[in-house]
């Protein structure tokens, strides 16, 4: 089983939680609350209504916080179902936040209080 349909599994089961912290310090993003947290290494974006937001490539702390700060994460997908490698937050408002691994020397990692430690790809 992959490590981020593991990480799907078990992060699904404690949603929703909150976005209480983000961090955006190129090429690192790191989102998180009570008890998670998901720090980015490789590419990303938020997307809503089939239009790109906000991409890794031209984000800004201001523009990253203003999207994700506060708002809840009411699913979670894996980001691909041909390759399921990486994950998707579904946010209340709509936005998704998706990651793209294009190496194992970018991961993201998932941790989740009392459960554990993902590391994707």
């Amino acid at each position: 089983m992959s490590s981020a349909l593991l990480a799907f599994r078990k992060l699904s089961a404690k949603l929703p939680i909150a976005v209480l912290n983000v961090e955006w310090n190129d090429p690192i993003l790191i989102v998180g609350g009570a008890g998670w947290s998901f720090a980015i290494v490789s590419p990303w974006r938020v997307v809503a209504d089939e239009a790109l937001i906000l991409g890794s490539d031209n984000a800004t702390q201001d523009s990253v916080r203003d999207l994700l700060h506060d708002q809840m994460v009411i699913s979670c997908d894996l980001q691909s179902k041909s390759a399921p490698l990486d994950l998707a937050l579904l946010l209340e408002n709509g936005r998704v936040l998706e990651v793209f691994s294009v190496t194992s020397l970018e991961p993201w990692t998932l941790s989740l209080a009392d459960i554990g430690m993902f590391v994707g790809p």
